[in-house]
């Protein structure tokens, strides 16, 4: 393998890590699930240690475990390198897509017409997405697919008043995006593989030598 090529395949195994959101993912959805039944608002001593911090605790093990993983099967990448630092950039639309999101579906309630039926939160979580991989140059057929529906789904007029309001905008919310965020994470991991198979670093050694 030719040496740009290697840095290119060394620059996608860390933007395709895509294990790495599956966990967070399910937490989500599943604090979307909790606070949808009522749980999260009742939650006092030992429900909170089993609601909070056992699933906080689960996803640091997770965390680490998948991380231990690709650092074994694909090679440990700089997060202080050009691509670790992009890498970390494109973080700023997912927060600010998050908290502008969580925002803005407070103040649906006072808007008028078919605005006060959307849910702006599933919208720029899916921009916040879509703008990420962007950044990060992995922008492929299933994020324009998985998030490109998040989108469709928040500017769909059902939410608000007279909508989905009984069973929490938010929490719904919730459990979709975090559904989101392990599909697509999946198809990042199977990109990764077919990208850059465990052994590539064997194969460009005896191609170079």
């Amino acid at each position: 393998m030719e040496v740009q090529e290697l840095r290119s395949i060394a620059t996608k195994s860390l933007y395709l890590r895509g294990l790495n959101q599956v966990p967070i993912g399910l937490l989500l959805a599943y604090w979307g699930v909790l606070g949808m039944v009522g749980s999260l608002r009742e939650n006092t001593g030992w429900s909170f240690l089993l609601l909070f911090v056992l699933p906080l605790g689960l996803l640091q093990i997770a965390s680490r475990r998948i991380l231990r993983f690709y650092e074994q099967t694909f090679g440990r990448v700089s997060y202080f390198s050009p691509a670790g630092l992009r890498n970390s950039l494109s973080a700023v639309p997912l927060a600010a897509g998050a908290l502008c999101g969580l925002y803005l579906n407070g103040q649906t309630d006072s808007w008028s017409g078919s605005a006060a039926h959307l849910n702006p939160l599933l919208v720029l979580l899916g921009l916040g997405w879509l703008v990420s991989c962007w950044i990060r140059d992995i922008l492929d057929r299933h994020h324009l697919a998985a998030w490109g529906s998040l989108i469709a789904l928040g500017l769909f007029p059902v939410w608000g008043r007279g909508g989905f309001t009984n069973i929490g905008v938010d929490w719904l919310s919730f459990i979709l995006y975090g559904v989101t965020m392990v599909v697509t994470g999946w198809f990042d991991h199977r990109s990764l593989v077919h990208l850059a198979p465990p052994d590539w670093e064997e194969r460009s050694d005896s191609g170079a030598s």
